[in-house]
């Protein structure tokens, strides 16, 4: 194997378990010996994402391009979905230009989202780096120290001191990765993109159309309109700021820190005083909750709640406007709705991981706090004031809020305060 390349497809199909997936990528890099985890450390980290990224995404597998006649029937149905949610929403989707949604194989959609999530993954890595000690040692008992060579120590320390800033690129290509394998388009997470193009896995659509036996048009029709309104809000410049604002300031709280990392793996059983000339296996460490308990800081666990108002927010919203511009729009809207909105909750652990990892929370508890706060407005409010929600930044719900719609009704109610400008 080339030095330089990463393995064609170390993770296979074998599992859906994200700790045997990152196991074989590691598996793959143990073989080309210990200059596998140095030439990891060195690479960049949203090229070594991008390309364990496509490779998940195509398992291996070449892809065909998108049919010419399918991108012309999306680019129809994108017209049709803007129209709609400029009309009931009174927003003007990219200034009045068409819409330009690209229906996307699996490689090429994981390859544009990880550029969509540059940013973050950058904050991350930043914050995964820095403050880390010049010469961190594990903390060994003095009886297994005193038989372990200065210069093995050191080595192993080192491993653990990049091990984190490591995860930050493998974790997010192979989810990114996994998620391009069952997403739909480029909100399936509630991420403002750079991008004013509509990125949707064409070759996801149309399994779930045929496991499901949908017409092919409903289907995408509804896709284009779940994913122009979500476009429609993003492009609103405060709200977008303030979710951009959020999730950076989530992905730059993040702290590396060894020691922590090997209290937890030491708490999980793992043997990090065995045999000195077989140091630990890596593929068998590699537990995501493990990693990430190890370096999420207690700002960002302040942060969660503000995060998941606003998404719940969103999510509540854009499934209400679903709801009243579909229903009258798309045939067997009910039944697509039910099958699509199940599968959004029904997402597996590794796919959920990558929402903990963005500081997203998309549980059906979030989904239920978004569709009462929805409906408490109007029941309590009128639709009117369910428009005003996105009118300006100080309109934005608190967590309080968003369990109880009353208290934002009467915030909105009152005149602004001077001090606040």
């Amino acid at each position: 194997m080339n030095s330089n390349q990463l393995p064609e497809d170390p993770f296979g199909d074998e599992s859906n378990d994200p700790l045997a997936q990152l196991g074989k990528l590691f598996e793959a890099l143990n073989q080309q010996g210990t200059g596998g985890f140095d030439q990891l450390s060195n690479l960049d980290p949203t090229a070594q994402a991008r390309e364990i990224a496509r490779s998940i995404a195509q398992e291996g597998q070449p892809e065909t391009n998108v049919d010419p006649v399918m991108r012309m029937e999306y680019e129809q149905l994108a017209r049709v979905a803007q129209l709609q949610v400029e009309n009931h929403t009174g927003l003007l989707i990219n200034r009045g230009q068409p819409l330009v949604i690209e229906p996307l194989t699996r490689g090429a959609w994981a390859e544009r989202s990880i550029t969509a999530l540059e940013p973050l993954l950058a904050k991350m890595t930043s914050a995964l780096n820095q403050d880390l000690p010049e010469n961190f040692t594990l903390d060994l008992p003095e009886e297994i120290a005193a038989q372990l060579p200065p210069e093995l120590r050191q080595s192993l320390g080192q491993m653990f001191s990049s091990f984190a800033p490591m995860m930050t690129s493998i974790t997010t290509g192979t989810m990114v990765g996994r998620l391009a394998q069952r997403s739909l388009g480029s909100y399936d997470l509630p991420i403002p993109r750079a991008d004013d193009h509509l990125l949707l896995v064409a070759p996801n659509i149309e399994a779930f159309g045929n496991d499901w036996s949908l017409r092919s048009e409903d289907l995408r029709l509804w896709v284009c309109l779940h994913e122009t309104l979500h476009h429609a809000l993003f492009g609103i410049p405060h709200v977008r700021k303030a979710i951009s604002d959020l999730l950076s300031r989530h992905a730059a709280g993040f702290q590396n820190d060894p020691e922590t990392l090997q209290r937890s793996l030491e708490d999980s059983g793992i043997d990090l005083q065995g045999d000195p000339e077989n140091p630990p296996d890596f593929s068998q460490i590699l537990d995501p909750e493990t990693i990430l308990g190890a370096v999420q800081s207690p700002d960002q666990k302040a942060l969660l709640p503000y995060l998941e108002a606003q998404v719940a927010a969103i999510i509540g919203y854009v499934d209400h406007l679903m709801d009243e511009i579909g229903s009258g729009l798309i045939a067997n809207y009910p039944m697509i709705t039910e099958a699509l909105r199940r599968r959004r909750v029904e997402t597996h652990e590794a796919d959920r991981f990558v929402e903990k990892i963005l500081g997203l929370n998309l549980t059906q508890d979030q989904v239920d706090r978004g569709a009462s706060f929805v409906e408490g407005i109007i029941q309590w409010g009128s639709h009117n004031d369910l428009n005003r929600l996105w009118e300006e930044a100080r309109f934005l719900p608190t967590p309080n809020e968003i369990d109880n719609p009353r208290l934002w009704l009467a915030r909105i109610s009152l005149p602004e305060d001077p001090a606040e400008n």
